[in-house]
């Protein structure tokens, strides 16, 4: 089923895989723990990543969201939409990425519990978190000043250029999602908390990806922390 919408073509999706296998290869993550292995992406939102897992090799991908409307997106992902179903799987994954949703959810810790609890032993999870910075205060301090009805008139204003559903939705849910942030040290500890090892943080990443450049120019953390916290942990 993902094979047809693979086809599609879709630059947002292009980029987004594009922009995974250079994060994976700058931090010599290898491929194998992804390929032709069962993979969930938790938090999928449009799909994006549950395409370029498949594109990477997953022999197969599983997607689940909190929202209904994201699913829509990628109809061709196998999707799970109730985390019940979840919790009583018998089903274990060998890899669970984790891009950005917990930052999303004060849930967090609970979910990271069911993440541990349906990955395989020597399984890996990929998280993707904001960190505390000057500079995610001043994009939450502008945001909330917007009318409510900013939202809404901003993704009609980018439907007008023709842009992809997919990157209308990421670019909207980047500027109006509200966020929790996290330190290192905070999802260091609890990852330790619900058996996982080899926490292995990501010090590289794309070109505009923050953290790339406070790779180069260190002297950014004052204004952008992190820049981006991503990680790869093993599970015991």
């Amino acid at each position: 089923m993902v094979n047809s919408l693979l086809k599609k073509k879709n630059f947002f999706n292009d980029e987004t895989f594009n922009n995974l296998k250079i994060r994976l290869r700058r931090n010599k993550i290898p491929i194998k723990i992804i390929k032709g292995k069962k993979v969930l992406d938790f938090g999928c939102g449009n799909g994006r990543y549950s395409l370029a897992l498949r594109k990477l090799g997953a022999k197969q991908v599983d997607g689940f969201d909190f929202s209904k409307k994201p699913v829509n997106f990628s109809k061709k992902v196998n999707f799970l939409n109730k985390k019940n179903l979840l919790i009583k799987s018998k089903v274990k994954y060998d890899f669970v990425f984790c891009n950005g949703i917990l930052s999303h959810r004060k849930d967090w810790k609970g979910i990271i519990k069911i993440l541990s609890k349906i990955l395989k032993k020597e399984g890996y999870l990929w998280l993707s978190l904001y960190p505390k910075s000057m500079y995610w205060k001043s994009v939450d301090k502008i945001t909330k000043s917007l009318n409510k009805n900013y939202k809404r008139d901003f993704e009609k204003l980018l439907n007008l250029r023709d842009w992809e559903e997919n990157r209308i939705y990421f670019i909207s849910d980047l500027l109006f999602s509200e966020r929790i942030y996290f330190s290192k040290k905070n999802i260091y500890d609890h990852l330790k908390k619900n058996k996982f090892k080899e926490i292995n943080f990501l010090k590289r990443g794309i070109k505009k990806d923050l953290s790339e450049k406070i790779y180069f120019d260190p002297k950014l953390k004052f204004f952008f922390s992190e820049g981006e916290i991503r990680l790869v942990a093993k599970k015991l």
